[in-house]
């Protein structure tokens, strides 16, 4: 049996009324909302208040909502700042005009009059009020800062409420479109793989960020795909679904696992390198069949847990987008999550979830679905027969009706305090930073600021070029099985461009051996990939991919077993759109884990073992 979530208010409201009384003067006041003698000089009094909450993603108490899940540990939502938030405050004592002052360090932010409760933002479809007694007004985003309270008023009485607020995350998602087999944009015309602004407003209405920026990358298409080694299986080329499917036990999953590997290398040190930063990546993908010469469908999508990164059917942006890239925030899927006793809500419903606020539609959203009676099976009920809904981490995608306005079902307050932590620990990369401040920002608790955050990061990181025109190489090498090898390009698009070495230039060795001494330390540095542009200048990256041991000249035993994963390898490589890519080779050049730091002629790197050609 799981524990009930217990909501911890950080600050008492005595606590905060004492905060708030003000002494200006003797006599007067005596405890009546601001009225006073005629004739005196009235004191402040405290204003007395039933309830202040602030929605965001969730309605909270200023100080947040904290949860004890069933395995003990605790996990909070609280406030975002540089993110507009709803005010509700319900006074003891109804009446009057009620307004509110922000205050920062002894010092006004400005200050705003609260609607009366019959103008407090409507329930989505149609469902009965969130209250009928709450004053309410959407406060700018430039108020929800670390040390802000609101100072409430009415007549001559106030109170103040202390806000608890955390890093407002600007999140970059990038789109990675993918075709297979001889997949397009034409015959996948039905599906948008460009979030407009529109789409950007209502994802980060449903996420805990501050703000979200956009961006879909130069496609990436395949004729095949070759298949990594699994431990029973050695690699093998599919040119369809059906072929994959079949390769792997019937597995489903088998193209978006791959493609999840190929969406790591595009994070990698010699392509985008943004590994831990504000970045996450949404990978749809279209599929023709060979047969019927349409888009088929895979019937879902796979992300890693954290990882930042989901893939799977386009969609959209439908539930399969919003439930990947929950998981690539860090959330599990909810119902196992409450087995577990890491989710607090049973089933992984939003049964004992705070309301939700969306402040695009300017509506409260209830955890409860509409229609009654409802499909019972398998939810939870309140006393009146409604069915809560489910978590989009649990089935929830589709709990809204079709002509409700919503693309998605909300998260539970809990899935949003969690996703919060992961993107609290993101790096925040602005390449744009003008000194002295840095490129590189993270959330302090300590501090209530983002602050610098350089030495958080690698040294080719500290050196990349970021958001620049780039040409990205993909490729894979099968160690046993050179036909397997396959090597390709996508048009420009975005990206970052770290530094990169070419192993011919004993200047870059010893740039290595000083700056990047353990670039080569994983596997070795056993490949590079060189680009001939149209101007017939060449540009030779040594990439740190190899078949060694860490940190040793010795093979790895595991790389001549065609069924070890050792024996493969994928690999991402940004090159500058600055000049026009015509050619890529890719050469064997064994530097090991534990290279002599010396150059080898360019002459001396022997025949490609795959290639590619501009069309």
């Amino acid at each position: 049996m799981h524990a009930p979530v217990r909501p911890v208010s950080r600050l008492s409201w005595s606590t905060l009324a004492a905060l708030g009384l003000l002494l200006s003067a003797c006599g007067g006041g005596a405890g009546n909302d601001g009225g006073a003698t005629a004739g005196a000089t009235p004191a402040s009094t405290v204003l007395a208040l039933n309830s202040v909450e602030l929605a965001q993603t969730h309605v909270v108490p200023p100080a947040g909502r904290s949860f004890t899940t069933a395995d003990g540990k605790t996990h909070s939502l609280n406030l975002i700042a540089n993110r507009a938030a709803l005010l509700m405050v319900e006074p003891a004592r109804a009446g009057g005009t009620l307004t509110v002052e922000a205050v920062l360090a002894g010092a006004s932010l400005g200050s705003m009059s609260l609607n009366p409760p019959a103008q407090l933002p409507a329930t989505d479809n149609g469902m009965p009020p969130y209250s009928t007694s709450k004053h309410s007004v959407l406060l700018p985003k430039e108020w929800l800062q670390s040390g802000v309270a609101l100072k409430i008023s009415r007549g001559g009485a106030s109170s103040l409420s202390a806000l608890s607020v955390v890093g407002g995350l600007q999140l970059r998602l990038h789109t990675q479109p993918l075709f297979f087999f001889g997949a397009n944009r034409t015959l996948a015309s039905a599906q948008s793989f460009d979030m407009d602004a529109a789409l950007v407003a209502d994802y980060a209405q449903q996420i805990p960020v501050a703000g979200l920026a956009a961006a879909t990358l130069a496609d990436l298409s395949f004729n095949d795909v070759v298949l990594a080694p699994n431990g029973s299986q050695p690699a093998q080329a599919v040119s369809s679904y059906a072929e994959a499917r079949a390769a792997r036990n019937n597995d489903g999953f088998t193209l978006m696992a791959q493609m999840l590997g190929l969406m790591s290398e595009m994070r990698s040190v010699t392509a985008n390198n943004d590994r831990h930063l504000n970045v996450a990546y949404w990978a749809p993908m279209s599929l023709r069949d060979p047969v019927s010469g349409k888009i088929i469908a895979m019937g879902g999508g796979l992300s890693g847990v954290g990882s930042g990164v989901g893939d799977g059917d386009a969609g959209n942006y439908g539930g399969i987008f919003v439930h990947e890239m929950g998981h690539a925030y860090s959330m599990g899927h909810a119902g196992e999550m409450y087995t577990a006793g890491t989710y607090p809500y049973a089933g992984g419903s939003l049964a004992g979830s705070a309301w939700g606020y969306d402040a695009i539609r300017k509506q409260l959203l209830s955890p409860l679905m509409p229609a009654l009676p409802c499909n019972a099976s398998g939810r939870q009920l309140d006393a009146a027969g409604h069915c809560y809904r489910q978590d989009p981490m649990q089935g929830g995608g589709g709990d809204y009706p079709k002509n409700a306005g919503y693309r998605w079902s909300m998260f539970a307050d809990y899935s949003s305090a969690y996703m919060q932590a992961w993107m609290n620990e993101r790096i925040v990369y602005d390449p744009a930073a003008g000194a002295p401040a840095s490129p590189f920002t993270k959330w302090s608790a300590g501090d209530g600021k983002y602050i610098d955050a350089g030495t958080a990061v690698s040294q080719l990181q500290r050196d990349m070029q970021g958001a620049r025109q780039v040409v990205t190489a993909v490729g894979n090498v099968a160690l046993g099985d050179a036909s397997l090898n396959r090597l390709s390009a996508t048009a420009p698009g975005l990206g970052n461009l770290p530094p990169s070495f070419d192993p011919s230039s004993q200047a870059d060795w010893d740039r290595i051996k000083a700056s990047y001494p353990n670039y080569c330390s994983d596997a070795g540095c056993d490949y590079t990939l060189r680009a001939t542009f149209a101007d017939g200048s060449t540009q030779n990256v040594l990439l740190p991919k190899g078949y060694h041991l860490r940190g040793s000249n010795t093979v790895n035993p595991d790389s001549t077993n065609a069924l070890n994963a050792a024996s493969f390898l994928r690999y991402a490589v940004n090159f500058s759109a600055a000049k026009r890519l015509l050619r890529l080779d890719l050469y064997r050049t064994e530097f090991g884990a534990k290279p002599a730091y010396s150059a080898l002629p360019a002459a001396s790197f022997g025949m490609a073992i795959a290639s590619w050609n501009a069309g």
